[in-house]
């Protein structure tokens, strides 16, 4: 039983999008439940890529949908009960642990602040006077000592900005997780109260401001992907 996100017992029923290939429905037991697409049969969708791909993607789709409704916990891709009783059991068993942190994170959103560092190159030699010889010998190497010091400089300025940018992310908002950066690229995982989006928006421009060096780039407003667990 493919299984999106476990989500509080709504005062209403829910208007469920459609599912990865077919109609969703909701199982509960009066306080917590789940939206479940009960046919998908997913060992199927993996033996083609293209299929396999839509299925992530609808996936995501149906979680962002059903997140304008409801504060939730989206469950990672492939998630999947054999029936509907241990599907109940389980939330019977994490009912305490899940109540908890629905309740944590209603009212809020998930942020992803992505910081691109900026190509950086030495100094130029200086163009030589066309009325005075080539650099040579001691000169030359003295010369491109100088380019490469400065390029040393800008790198450490660069790391330097990106320390600056850490810690003061984690004072304004310590609901952070921090990715691993891939290629040079940090991604920084924001928890931020649905009406304080405006003033991150204005946080990440001065942001961008104090720290030239980097390309600051704000999502939109996503549900609590990586705060699942607390």
């Amino acid at each position: 039983m493919y299984t999106f996100a476990f989500l509080p017992e709504p005062e209403t029923p829910l208007a469920l999008p459609l599912g990865i290939q077919g109609a969703l429905a909701w199982i509960g037991d009066g306080t917590l439940g789940a939206v479940v697409e009960p046919g998908l049969d997913l060992e199927a969708l993996q033996t083609d890529e293209h299929a396999l791909m839509g299925a992530v993607l609808a996936h995501d789709r149906v979680i962002q949908d059903l997140f304008q409704h409801s504060v939730l916990l989206p469950l990672q891709f492939g998630t999947s009960f054999k029936h509907r009783e241990g599907l109940l059991q389980h939330l019977e068993q994490q009912r305490s642990t899940y109540q908890d942190r629905l309740d944590y994170l209603s009212g809020k959103v998930e942020y992803t602040l992505r910081l691109e560092p900026q190509p950086l190159s030495a100094d130029p030699a200086p163009s030589p006077n066309p009325e005075e010889p080539p650099l040579k010998g001691r000169d030359y190497f003295l010369a491109k000592k100088q380019q490469y010091q400065s390029l040393d400089q800008r790198q450490q300025q660069q790391q330097d900005q990106l320390q600056e940018l850490r810690t003061t992310i984690g004072r304004i908002y310590p609901d952070l997780q921090a990715a691993e950066a891939k290629e040079g690229v940090e991604r920084i995982y924001l928890l931020v109260g649905q009406r304080r989006g405006n003033h991150l928006q204005k946080q990440v421009q001065q942001w961008q401001t104090s720290a030239p060096l980097w390309s600051l780039h704000l999502s939109d407003p996503l549900p609590p992907y990586h705060f699942v667990r607390s």
